[in-house]
């Protein structure tokens, strides 16, 4: 356990540090660090080159690190990076799906108002 008043390594038994005397808490909740946390690696690549690059982007950036953070037993930060992960891989379908959208008017407009000057 490493203690997060000086960053001492103790013993995983410990409950005070070797290094500054502070109590060392342990988590409370095991289930957390038990389950599975999805890091939405997959829909934030497809997302950043289909809906919107920049938003996809950062989906990309808290999916990578879900996995490294759990591996560190860092649970509370990959619960975090999981969760951001998601916000941000909806605000990038979203912003995709109103620029396609847009994108799609604006064509047909160009499209009608072209056939009608031909006429």
């Amino acid at each position: 356990m490493i203690c997060s008043s000086c960053g001492q390594a103790n013993a995983d038994g410990d409950r005070k540090c070797s290094g500054c005397g502070a109590e060392l808490s342990y988590d409370r909740n095991p289930t957390i660090q038990n389950s599975y946390l999805p890091n939405y690696l997959a829909p934030a690549v497809i997302l950043t080159f289909i809906c919107c690059m920049p938003l996809g982007a950062v989906a990309l950036i808290f999916a990578a690190q879900v996995n490294g953070r759990q591996i560190a037993g860092q649970w509370q930060e990959a619960k975090k990076s999981s969760e951001s992960a998601r916000l941000w891989c909806w605000i990038a379908f979203g912003a995709g799906i109103v620029f396609w959208t847009f994108y799609i008017i604006i064509i047909v407009i160009i499209m009608i108002l072209g056939s009608k000057g031909r006429m």
